[in-house]
């Protein structure tokens, strides 16, 4: 498995979001509708950075704010997705997260069949 880390976003100057609005033609990425004056939008990642997407600037595409949010922050969006990918690569590569639960195997304490709670050995 390849790691894929987070890469740090640039910023993007006012030419630069000019530049990148009008080679999309005011299409948003994700919705495919018009981007009209005053709506509000972002650049978004076609394919998320957490995902393994680049933040090359001839990746970057114009969507409508509203659309970007449903896509990073939807039941099955960006952020979801990034979080089971995660998980998945920490199950595969066996690690676990420690159980915090008192009286496991991983606390010092030990609870016997009586009730009563002791220190471990």
């Amino acid at each position: 498995m390849t790691d894929v880390s987070t890469t740090q976003r640039r910023k993007l100057s006012p030419r630069e979001r000019l530049a990148i609005f009008e080679r999309a033609g005011g299409v948003c990425c994700c919705c495919g509708g018009k981007i009209e004056a005053g709506d509000g939008w972002i650049v978004e990642h076609p394919t998320a950075l957490g995902l393994g997407g680049s933040d090359d600037r001839g990746e970057l595409r114009p969507a409508h704010k509203a659309c970007a949010d449903a896509k990073t922050y939807g039941p099955d969006g960006d952020l979801a997705t990034i979080a089971r990918a995660k998980r998945r690569k920490a199950k595969h590569l066996g690690i676990r997260k420690p159980s915090r639960f008192p009286c496991s195997r991983d606390s010092r304490w030990k609870k016997r069949m009586d009730g009563s709670v002791v220190l471990r050995d």
